[in-house]
């Protein structure tokens, strides 16, 4: 019964932090725009498991450790801006193409390119330490004392990644209803050079981000 009350008290948090604007929601409608809506929902449920990586990071104390250790913490936050200055710098290098396939109901998507998405939206969402710091600071108010915190804890960010996958697959089938127009290419490159903006904005703050 505690359990479901921390659930149910957490989940106007949860929901107000994934519609957020961020790093996730920028790599699932580029990836819809580049990749076509069956790579971005791939996308979309590598941003959950990612997010269970930090529930079991958390659980393990190894959060509250990276960020203890100010060496430690340091060398993961620039890990983590360098990976978004990646993405920003593939955004502008997908704008600058001069064709855009469009893929159809009857082309399947190459698997590579599926399990790219997937592994795009693991690291997006494992490589951001404000996720960390986010979830080591926010969820004792939601857990009782004298309960398990593993437990209550892996019970919270579950249902953060729930909510967090269930978004961006909606995100995703938003994207489908209007990819005709997304992929055009001056939507397509406006997109993308949005997206560029987005990774380059999140990478500098994560480089100057204070623990």
């Amino acid at each position: 019964m505690q359990l479901a009350n921390s659930l149910l008290a957490y989940l106007p948090a949860a929901v107000i932090v994934t519609l957020l604007p961020g790093p996730d929601t920028a790599l699932v409608l580029g990836v819809a725009t580049r990749h076509g809506v069956a790579t971005a929902w791939r996308a979309a449920f590598g941003i959950g498991t990612g997010l269970m990586v930090w529930a079991v990071a958390v659980s393990a104390g190894l959060a509250s450790a990276l960020r203890a250790s100010a060496n430690i913490y340091t060398a993961f936050r620039w890990c983590c801006a360098a990976y978004l200055l990646y993405l920003a710098i593939s955004a502008v290098v997908a704008s600058r193409r001069r064709e855009t396939r469009e893929p159809t109901a009857t082309q399947p998507q190459p698997a590579h390119q599926s399990a790219a998405g997937y592994r795009l939206g693991l690291l997006t969402a494992t490589l951001n330490p404000k996720l960390g710091v986010f979830f080591v600071t926010m969820l004792p108010q939601f857990i009782p004392a004298h309960a398990p915190i593993v437990t209550y804890t892996l019970a919270l960010i579950a249902l953060h990644a729930m909510c967090a996958t269930a978004w961006y697959v909606m995100l995703a089938m938003v994207a489908r209803r209007g990819q005709r127009w997304l992929r055009r290419k001056r939507v397509h490159r406006w997109i993308s050079r949005s997206t560029a903006v987005v990774f380059t904005t999140f990478s500098i703050r994560t480089a100057l981000l204070d623990r």
